[in-house]
């Protein structure tokens, strides 16, 4: 019987899940540099936000 491949088994077959979890583990050993790219998406998800609030009000 064929078992799925683990979640950890996806991660090292995708070069781009396995450079993502990289460069978490390299943000855990730096706090202050976590707290930098943090904000950093948050902003960019507030800029969303308000691009998408500006595309509802012209519908």
């Amino acid at each position: 019987m064929k078992t799925e491949p683990s979640s950890w088994d996806l991660i090292e077959r995708d070069p781009l899940l396995r450079t993502e979890l990289g460069q978490i583990e390299r943000l855990e050993s730096d706090p202050e540099r976590m707290i930098a790219e943090l904000i950093g998406f948050y902003g960019k998800v507030e800029k969303m936000i308000k691009l998408t609030a500006l595309i509802c009000e012209e519908v």
